[in-house]
């Protein structure tokens, strides 16, 4: 209880602190994307009816909060935070360890942190959202959105669709090309890194799996090829501003930049760091963002988990995207190791004996996250680690410090 109660003060004490935000460009003006007047059924949605997500929650009982101390513990983890779902709303949050090592900061139910793949889910709804505006294409040659031909030079006749970039089946790679221009601030053009052969393996595209950093990065550019606007701003309008989280994939234009984390690991990643990463100032150019620099708490990813398990509904009623989008970015493309790849997220029948869930995990810099849900039930958990250490990903897809802690918050039904 004490602790609970140092938490809180915690908490009170940073988020009263003044809060700042630096503006890199302007963005276009948003009644430039033409509003959503798309009718939906609302039958459709898998949980009926509203949800509080910010409600009361259940305590986190003493024998769960030991249990998962002692996993954390037993990784030796800098970090964890953890936010469960039932039923669409919240029911608890844990948390664990350090947000900053050297000044003994607490890791509270507001910290936030640069959660690596996971971005991908999101990165994949605002290409879903535009679908729905008719804007855009799951089906279409991606050379027709990036205004240059992009082939896979040993299968020049095979088209390379969205589709494919979401599900990690188009047969373009990350290649030393596109980690050079990561490291150097995305100086190399996309179009001058597929030139490169060295960017495709040998596989017919749609046909093979290879998880892609560079084909997620690919259409977060299409994403703003089409609409003009930089990704970050796309996704604020989109989801983030709607469901009242403070998230970003660029971490300054947090609204409280001040509760930003260090990651802590293998290679670590400060928060001045952080605060530094820039978006690209050529639209279409922003390609070392979307695939895993999404920066929030395990809460605000907890509540874009909810909504979609809600049927794209928010906790105020309002539609963010369509159950047909949902069922789209859930539908296996192909199979890998008894997962099933969709759109940012994995068919995963392995975690559980009698129940499908839908999972995905993240590795970058000593992050190592998770998150998990059940679409029926409208169950989740969310799982941020930093500075953990793993061993490998095991045979459910997870890091083992991940699986371990879903296991405990989101059990067997």
């Amino acid at each position: 209880m004490k602790k609970f109660i140092a938490y809180l003060l915690a908490a009170t004490v940073v988020i009263s602190c003044a809060y700042y935000r630096f503006v890199i460009y302007t963005p276009t003006d948003k009644n430039a994307i033409p509003a959503d007047d798309i009718i939906y059924n609302v039958s459709e949605f898998i949980i009926s009816g509203n949800y509080d997500f910010d409600g009361n929650t259940s305590p986190l009982s003493v024998e769960t909060k030991a249990t998962a101390d002692g996993i954390c513990k037993k990784y030796n983890s800098t970090a964890v935070q953890i936010a469960v779902i039932e039923n669409c709303e919240l029911k608890y949050t844990y948390e664990y360890g350090y947000a900053d090592k050297t000044t003994k900061s607490a890791v509270i139910t507001d910290s936030k942190f640069r959660i690596a793949s996971l971005s991908k889910f999101v990165t994949d709804a605002v290409f879903m959202k535009l679908c729905e505006m008719g804007k855009a294409s799951t089906d279409e040659d991606i050379s027709s959105y990036l205004g240059f031909k992009v082939r896979n030079p040993r299968y020049p006749d095979k088209v390379i669709t969205p589709a494919m970039l979401m599900s990690h089946t188009s047969t373009i790679v990350n290649s030393d090309q596109f980690d050079y221009s990561l490291m150097n601030r995305s100086v190399m053009p996309i179009q001058e890194i597929l030139e490169y052969s060295s960017a495709f393996c040998n596989a017919v595209p749609g046909e093979y799996y290879s998880y892609s950093n560079f084909a997620v990065a690919i259409l977060g550019a299409i994403c703003e090829k089409i609409t003009g606007m930089h990704f970050n701003e796309l996704a604020k309008i989109y989801f983030f501003d709607p469901l009242e989280i403070d998230a970003s994939y660029l971490a300054f234009e947090l609204e409280h930049p001040e509760l930003l984390a260090n990651i802590y690991g293998w290679e670590g990643l400060t928060v001045e760091e952080q605060l530094n990463v820039r978006a690209h100032e050529t639209i279409g150019q922003t390609h070392h963002l979307v695939q895993g620099n999404l920066t929030c708490s395990a809460k605000d990813y907890a509540k874009f988990v909810a909504m979609i398990c809600a049927g794209g509904i928010t906790e105020k009623g309002e539609r963010l995207i369509s159950q047909e989008s949902i069922n789209e970015m859930l539908k296996t493309r192909i199979y890998t190791e008894g997962l099933g790849s969709g759109f940012g997220v994995e068919e995963n029948k392995l975690l559980f004996k009698d129940r499908t869930v839908y999972t995905h995990t993240g590795n970058s810099y000593g992050m190592y996250s998770t998150y998990t849900f059940d679409p029926e039930t409208g169950d989740g958990v969310v799982v941020l680690t930093s500075g953990a250490n793993v061993e490998y990903l095991d045979a459910y897809g997870m890091y083992d410090i991940c699986i371990e802690l879903t296991k405990l918050f989101l059990p067997e039904k």
